[in-house]
């Protein structure tokens, strides 16, 4: 009789950060190109500065400061302009050393992908003009 020799398991594969964030709903869903990120904010400033004229238009004409008010030449702020503010805020939340890295880094990755930013002029904005 042949004594069988026991089979020996295989270690289980080291599961790194890489693959845990590759198996993620962020990767899946919130990874682009960096085209498709330009584009994204293409079209996010677009929407924002329309949105802005939108609101422009709607105040009440018999507010003096309404009636100089002028869509087709009011500031908007451009790509450029939100990118240095949502780079302003992402450096300041990297300094915050209490927070854990994959805190900071979700969040950083939240502001560059999602950029805020406009929502919440553009809602400053419309608070401003309807007070």
């Amino acid at each position: 009789m042949t004594a069988k020799e026991p089979k020996i398991p295989k270690p289980p594969k080291r599961i790194t950060n890489d693959d845990l964030y590759r198996r993620s709903t962020q990767y899946r869903f919130w990874s682009f190109t960096p085209t498709e990120l330009q584009d994204l904010r293409t079209v996010s400033n677009r929407k924002g500065q329309q949105k802005v004229k939108e609101k422009i238009l709607a105040l009440d004409k018999t507010i003096p400061e309404a009636q100089v008010l002028d869509p087709e030449n009011f500031p908007m702020v451009t790509q450029e302009e939100e990118l240095s503010v949502v780079t302003f805020f992402a450096r300041k939340c990297a300094s915050y050393s209490f927070l854990p890295t994959q805190v900071k880094a979700t969040a950083i990755s939240y502001l560059y992908k999602l950029k805020p930013l406009p929502f919440h002029i553009f809602t400053n904005f419309s608070y401003i003009t309807q007070s």
